[in-house]
């Protein structure tokens, strides 16, 4: 494959680096999740908590700051139970999930 201007090579680059941004992630949410509602989710729907695009959309929205997207991915579980309830905490929340008040 021919390189016009290095973009090949970057775009691997990038990929590496995601990836890298990905276990670092995961590295902190292991540090951090015990006795959290990411916790009792992960324990619910491992696959939900888990998708790669959830966690890369966390990660992009933290610049990369694998640990602020941690932080912020806890919050994000916490906030999800307190408005929608536990059942709620392993699925997309649609426009059906909200009530006339909201």
């Amino acid at each position: 494959a021919e390189m016009l201007h290095g973009v090949e090579a970057a775009i691997a680059e990038e990929a590496n680096f995601v990836e890298a941004s990905l276990i670092e992630l995961d590295d902190h949410l292991t540090n951090i999740k015990r006795g959290s509602l990411y916790e009792v989710a992960e324990d619910m729907d491992p696959g939900y908590v888990g998708d790669r695009s959830f966690r890369v959309m966390f990660l992009r929205g933290n610049r990369y700051d694998a640990k602020a997207a941690a932080d912020q991915i806890l919050r994000f579980f916490e906030l999800k139970h307190q408005l929608f309830g536990k059942g709620s905490l392993v699925k997309d929340i649609t426009i059906n999930d909200l009530d006339e008040d909201d």
